[in-house]
């Protein structure tokens, strides 16, 4: 099975991460999570929880202070990037759109 890195909030007991993540582990997949919106310095600590943990995909849920450079910098440490942006927007911003393009896949 994979290793999945779950970029998401988990701040509150109500954060889509408390049910995202049981549902990754459920289907038999090693699943971290990263909360960013909890870390001190979230690109920092997302590169630390990257090398610590070696993920062949990284699913970024909502992922609003990311950027791109920051996500291909992941990338380059042959990981597989999903954003999974969870709200409907008939005309994204254009960083929301960048932001997208960093990743391998844009849901």
């Amino acid at each position: 099975m994979a290793r999945i890195l779950l970029s998401v909030a988990m701040h509150r007991p109500w954060s889509p991460g408390h049910s995202l993540a049981p549902a990754l582990a459920s289907t038999g997949h090693a699943v971290e999570v990263f909360d960013y919106r909890g870390a001190d310095n979230p690109h920092r600590e997302l590169l630390a929880a990257v090398d610590a943990f070696r993920p062949q995909l990284h699913v970024v849920y909502g992922g609003e202070i990311y950027t791109p450079d920051l996500i291909r910098t992941v990338a380059a440490k042959n990981v597989f990037n999903v954003l999974w942006y969870p709200e409907v927007i008939p005309q994204p911003p254009p960083e929301l759109i960048e932001l997208g393009k960093a990743h391998d896949l844009f849901l």
